[in-house]
Order: C-alpha cells, then structure tokens, then sequence
C-alpha cells in the first residue's frame, strides 16, 4: 500500500533492500534479511518508527559536524549560559579537526586521536578537556533530540595541571602593599569574600547597603545562577574596606571598585608586575578564592557557612579550594604529639595499667 515503502534486491544480491519516502526524499537501507517476508516485517518497523517520530538510522548517517554545532549554540542561547562567550574558541578547534565530517565518523578512536594531536601541539590537559566537554554536550543533544541512536564516548584527560595557589595572610599583605591605590581594596575585598573576579568586577553600589551591613550578588552575577547575601558587622575589615572605597566613590560610576571612574576590565598588567616584586610571579585574583576558602575554615566557620559566603554550590569543588599547606601539617602534628604526651602518663595512672616491653618480659626470673 501507498505509505507502506517498497523492497528490492540489486543485482546479484540476495539480501532484500528497504525503500520508504521522507518530506519527498528517498530512503534506503539494507534488511538484512534473505526471506521476502522477514524483510518486509524489518520495513514496516522502520516505516512506523519514522511515522511515529522517532529516531532512524538514516537520520544519523545524514548528521554531519556542523549540525551539532548548531545544535550545542542553540541549547547554550536557550538556557542563558554564562561560558557562551567562551565557545568560539573551543569550538574553532573541534572545528579545524572534525569541520567537515558526517557525526558517525566521530568514534571513540578518533576522539582519542584529537586529544593526542593537541597534546603534541602543547595544549594543556584542561584545555583540552573543555574541548571534549563540548563535543560529548553535542553529542548528548543529538541523541536527546532524536537525531542519534548512540554517542560514542569522548574520554576525558587526566589534568594534573589544577591550581593550588593561595597566600598565607602575610604573604598578601607583602602583595597588597606593591598594588596601586586603585587595586587594593579590590585585593582586600577578594582575600576576605572569595569572590570570583565577574563578581567582584561587576559589583556596584545599588548592591551595597553599608548601613545594613549586606551585600546582594543578583543571579545574573554568579556564576551557578544563584544569587547570594553577605552581611558583615560594622567593626569588620570589610566594612572598612567597603568604607574606604566609599570615599573615592564617584557619581559618574556605578561600580564599587573602579579606575578614575572607569570601570575595571583589565587589571593583570599592574597585577603581575606586583606578584613578580614579591617573589610569586603566576599569582591570579582567583588564588585568592583558594585563599579566603582556606581562611574561613581556619577561623573556625562551618564548611556551610563558608560556602555560602564563597558561592561554592558542592562540597566536592569547595574541598579543592581548602587546601591544606605544610604548616597545617606541622600543627596537626604538633596537636597530637601533645595530645599523646598528655594523655598517655594520666590514663596509664589512672587505670593503674603498665605496657612491659616484651624483650623485658622474657628476661624476668621465672618464679
């Protein structure tokens, strides 16, 4: 019947061939099937997937690079993704690697074949692993909208090359002193918040109530979408450094923290001339999230409060900022040397108990 598709064989062939039509285009694919009647059953299967809207392997041989390209923009436009401003880059290179081939040539193999080609060029792991992350987006898409069966798997490098920067609180005052005028209370509101530098950078006054004593991050702000209130109480060192920028408010511009009235975009030139004079050349605003995530926990805040006041949203990224240096090392040594020292003489005393060596054991007169 009219709708219902055609079989036939090629010549010579002895396996039956599927013919059925889409929006006016030809589809064709093999049954795989010697008997006229098993073929005709793996056809009508075919057709009502295809009636029913669902997924066939025809659609995906169709599929090439750039559809799911578009498709991954398309779905960072719609759920208002901050890192849109980021794809260009990472898709240039998937691009220049994969431009002009059909989706089912993206295997496995070849995947791993781009990671090796890029670590060869000098790329670093993480770079690289952005990289993946959106070829592994595009693929999910695809097999969400309907446009692929199957993703193939997109494994990810092991990046060694993580951050662990951060500044004891000497350490940055040393810094803060060589940073101009402008820069330090920027500094200083970074060492103490955690903030990420979009945060601070685009903070402005209307955000600000001094006399309430609270900040108010919008969600447009953040980074995970959520926003966030920081109170301080009027004798805290924020509050001086919020008091002291207050001073050299202008009415031109809106931003708490500004050049000449200007707002600040590029600080990393005054920035690094600064960490270099003190011996920590490579030192980032955001070691400073490392930093005040470090601090809050040895002040004796709770992992909830400080994440609250960080923006971290999971404990697992929040564990990765707290990091532990040699010092703490030492004090934890310290600590239970102590405590060991303490306790042993006073328990052994009051239990009345005594450890004999064994060597000592064996040695004592039998009687």
């Amino acid at each position: 019947m009219r709708g219902d598709g055609t079989l036939y064989r090629q010549p010579g062939s002895k396996i039956w061939r599927g013919q059925y039509y889409v929006n006016g285009k030809a589809q064709n694919f093999s049954t795989g099937e010697r008997e006229r009647r098993k073929a005709q059953k793996v056809l009508r299967e075919r057709v009502a997937l295809v009636t029913t809207g669902q997924p066939v392997p025809e659609d995906a041989r169709r599929l090439r690079f750039e559809d799911l390209e578009a498709g991954l923009l398309a779905d960072y436009r719609m759920n208002g993704r901050r890192s849109l401003k980021d794809v260009p880059r990472v898709l240039a290179r998937l691009r220049s690697a994969f431009g002009a081939w059909p989706a089912l040539s993206i295997t496995t193999a070849r995947v791993q074949a781009y990671s090796a080609a890029r670590l060869d060029e000098g790329a670093k792991p993480a770079t690289i692993n952005k990289e993946l992350s959106a070829l592994g987006r595009m693929f999910t898409l695809a097999v969400r909208d309907g446009r692929m069966q199957h993703r193939p798997q997109v494994p990810k490098l092991r990046a060694e090359n993580v951050r662990t920067g951060f500044l004891d609180p000497a350490d940055f005052e040393a810094f803060c002193a060589e940073l101009p005028d402008y820069l330090q209370g920027l500094a200083r509101f970074a060492y103490l918040t955690g903030w990420r530098k979009s945060e601070i950078l685009g903070l402005m006054w209307r955000q600000v109530d001094l006399a309430g004593g609270t900040i108010r991050l919008e969600a447009a702000q953040s980074k995970n979408g959520e926003g966030r209130v920081l109170a301080f109480t009027p004798d805290s060192t924020l509050a001086e450094v919020l008091a002291e920028q207050a001073q050299r408010r202008r009415l031109d511009c809106p931003y708490v923290f500004h050049r000449n009235g200007r707002r600040i975009r590029d600080l990393y030139h005054a920035w690094r001339a600064a960490a270099a004079r003190v011996g920590r050349p490579g030192l980032l605003l955001h070691d400073f999230r490392r930093s005040s995530a470090r601090n809050l926990i040895r002040a004796g805040v709770s992992e909830r409060v400080a994440m609250a006041v960080t923006g971290h949203k999971t404990r697992a990224i929040f564990d990765r900022y707290n990091i532990v240096s040699e010092t703490d090392l030492r004090e934890a040594s310290a600590k239970v040397s102590a405590y060991v020292t303490e306790r042993e003489p006073r328990e052994n005393h009051e239990s009345g108990r005594q450890v004999v060596p064994l060597a000592r054991k064996r040695a004592a007169p039998t009687p």
